[in-house]
């Protein structure tokens, strides 16, 4: 989405404390507040864990949404992502190569991946599970996807409550014809979806700029959790670009 007219513009704000960097700096894996920082990550990450289980090893929605608790339980009580190191750099990425070991050494043990009865670090719901992507080129491709759609929907959720809050709730309306129902992008179009909002051009077109800065500010501090630089944020925001 060239120019100004993008769903996420204009420059990176301050950088948040992150959950990433708080899971770095504690040593004990049983502290309270190291189990809270992995749950907080998992809300965000288990639907890319999932759609990799699939996309990977072929699982059914049951076998994978198993391995998916049983691999935030793994890393939430042995510490793998501090034992793994920072040389992946972003979580995203370091993320997904631990799931990798952890399949694997999984296959190993036991010569199948299915083993359920892991306490349920996340709350999965079955109308949430990712479906399978048939636009994904690669099990890392499904991950990434899994992980793009996952963050827009909670930054969405996040702008519409907000919004209406704040009693502005036709910025969020105007946000969702453009740019999630898929509204045209030039004037006339624009003139289209102003009108099915009940507003003037110009008005819409400001409710657009305003909902894009909030919809930002939100998605940064979505994406800020999981890297610990400024400058991999704006790397993970293009990654969520190349996504959408």
């Amino acid at each position: 989405m060239p120019g100004d007219d993008t769903l996420i513009g204009g420059p990176a704000g301050r950088f948040p404390t992150t959950c990433w960097s708080r899971i770095a700096r504690l040593e004990d894996p049983t502290a309270d507040e190291y189990r809270a920082a992995v749950g907080e990550l998992a809300k965000l990450y288990w639907k890319p864990v999932y759609a990799y289980v699939r996309a990977a090893w072929g699982k059914s929605n049951e076998e994978a949404k198993d391995l998916t608790q049983e691999f935030f339980s793994f890393v939430m009580e042995k510490n793998s992502l501090k034992l793994a190191g920072r040389r992946e750099g972003k979580f995203r990425l370091l993320l997904l190569t631990v799931l990798k070991h952890f399949l694997v050494d999984e296959h190993r043990r036991d010569g199948r991946l299915k083993r359920g009865g892991a306490a349920a670090v996340v709350a999965i719901d079955d109308a949430a599970v990712p479906a399978v992507d048939p636009r994904a080129a690669s099990p890392e491709d499904a991950f990434d996807r899994a992980w793009a759609r996952a963050l827009v929907g909670r930054a969405l959720d996040e702008l519409e409550r907000n919004l209406a809050a704040q009693g502005r709730g036709h910025q969020a309306r105007a946000f969702r014809l453009r740019y999630i129902e898929g509204g045209g992008g030039d004037d006339d179009g624009l003139a289209v979806l102003a009108a099915q909002a009940g507003r003037s051009l110009s008005e819409y077109k400001n409710d657009l700029v305003a909902a894009r800065k909030e919809f930002r500010r939100i998605v940064l501090s979505i994406v800020g959790e999981a890297v610990d630089t400024e400058r991999e944020a704006e790397e993970e925001l293009a990654r969520l670009m190349e996504m959408m």
